[in-house]
């Protein structure tokens, strides 16, 4: 009789142990090359979700792979076959990864309520400004402070953006970049971008692929709305489930000679 290798431990951490069919069905999931290690944090996500008593109804799991859906343009029986095969996910299987989602959304609620999360927000709402910002890019300094120049003069920006930028991702869009949060940008940008006012034009900035010049359209001070507080709850929960992993070690039975 041929030997069943799917229980075969792959890591374990003491207490829990990873095997060869999980690490199988993580594949399934995501592909990373973290994979046992992704297993292994499901397996102590489950553990939370336990000891918070975290658990979710079925209209719940179906109100979120709706959403899934929707997000992922899975509109038709048809669309969402196609995926599941693409993906090698059974029914039952992308039941149980909504199932999880939903959870780990639940346990967050739970470990950081509405005063938490207003706290954190007082101390951190600068950097979750943003603004709505258009760029145009040139190869050399003395182009960028011409163009600059023209800016001042009464040239139109979308119209020299869509002309002189190099750079072929948004310059048919006018150098637009969208809306953009203070730690996507350096320092000296930043400073810079976030202390213009509306319809400012500030530069030119050296940068990888040549000098920069900033449009800002709109400037956009945080509040604390559903986003943020999602954007939030997930760096709390980031902070929080780093020190459960600190405090675990994981090794690799299946894996070692």
């Amino acid at each position: 009789m041929a030997e069943d290798i799917s229980a075969t431990p792959i890591a374990t951490d003491g207490s829990i142990t990873v095997t060869l069919k999980e690490l199988l069905q993580e594949l399934k999931y995501q592909t990373s090359w973290h994979l046992i290690n992704d297993a292994w944090k499901r397996h102590l996500l489950a553990e939370l979700f336990n000891k918070h008593g975290i658990e979710v109804s079925e209209d719940e799991v179906f109100e979120y792979m709706d959403k899934f859906r929707e997000e992922n343009d899975l509109y038709t029986e048809d669309d969402i076959s196609r995926w599941l095969e693409t993906n090698k996910l059974s029914d039952d299987e992308f039941y149980e990864y909504c199932r999880h989602e939903c959870r780990l959304k639940a346990l967050k609620a739970g470990l950081f309520p509405e005063e938490k999360l207003a706290q954190y927000f007082a101390g951190s709402k600068l950097k979750l400004d943003t603004v709505e910002l258009y760029h145009l890019i040139t190869p050399t300094q003395d182009m960028a402070e011409e163009i600059l120049a023209q800016i001042k003069e009464g040239a139109d920006f979308f119209s020299m953006a869509k002309r002189f930028s190099t750079e072929k991702e948004t310059k048919h869009a006018c150098g637009y970049m969208g809306r953009v949060s203070r730690c996507q940008l350096r320092a000296e940008i930043e400073a810079a971008v976030f202390g213009a006012k509306q319809g400012d034009v500030v530069g030119p900035f050296k940068g990888t692929r040549g000098y920069h010049l900033y449009l800002v359209d709109e400037l956009c001070p945080a509040k604390l709305d559903a986003q943020n507080k999602e954007l939030i709850k997930d760096e709390l929960f980031s902070i929080f489930f780093k020190s459960i992993l600190d405090g675990r070690a994981l090794s690799y039975p299946g894996l070692e000679s």
